[in-house]
């Protein structure tokens, strides 16, 4: 009997524990699943989103976690980067980023576009400006005009834009994950990141037991 009261009393010491571990992350709050889902066609992978705008300082100050996130993030995880377009200058940055993305640029000079506006208070609002800052970092400016102007550049931003309707993006830095749920509100960026994985992990166990159960 001893035994058992010892026993009752160490279930309800730890209960409390085990329900704050599992209400970390509460639906509603510190994310939404989106209604209805996009979720990605691919089987294997969960493909995560970061919709973000070069001229947003909490989107500078994210970077760094996104970073180093992408190059642990596992290889059944897809990023992908998704520009706002929010207003005109934030359309130009979107085109910015997917000419230089066709180009193989877009990576390389993430940092270095947010660190010009946000470290060295350069505004990179005009296209005329930021063409200037971009010859600098050795791109080919003709070539770069050509791409922004493409048809395959603009058929990308005005996806992001269709995108981040779907999705329901009003701010940024905003996460999607496999399309199916939205980050919301956390105390910091590592939490958000820990968000994050939590929610890759929800999607990987869903995929898997979908894929058990054929």
């Amino acid at each position: 009997m001893f035994n058992r009261v010892i026993l009752f009393a160490l279930v309800l010491a730890f209960a409390p524990l085990t329900s704050f571990a599992a209400e970390k992350f509460e639906e509603g709050v510190n994310y939404f699943e989106i209604f209805p889902s996009y979720p990605d066609d691919n089987k294997s992978k969960v493909t995560v989103r970061e919709f973000f705008w070069y001229n947003c300082p909490h989107c500078f100050d994210f970077e760094p976690h996104v970073e180093k996130w992408a190059a642990r993030k596992g290889e059944d995880v897809d990023f992908l980067r998704v520009p706002a377009l929010f207003n005109k200058t934030a359309r130009m940055h979107a085109e910015v980023f997917y000419a230089l993305k066709l180009m193989g640029k877009a990576e390389e000079l993430q940092i270095p576009i947010f660190t010009s506006i946000h470290v060295d208070k350069h505004s990179l609002d005009s296209i005329e400006v930021m063409e200037k800052f971009l010859a600098k970092h050795g791109v080919d400016i003709d070539k770069f005009r050509g791409m922004r102007q493409s048809f395959a550049v603009q058929t990308q931003v005005n996806r992001a834009g269709v995108l981040a309707k779907r999705y329901g993006i009003s701010g940024v830095p905003n996460m999607v994950v496999d399309g199916i749920y939205r980050t919301g509100r956390t105390k910091n960026y590592t939490e958000m990141i820990e968000l994050v994985d939590h929610l890759v992990d929800k999607v990987r166990k869903h995929k898997v037991s979908v894929a058990e159960a054929k």
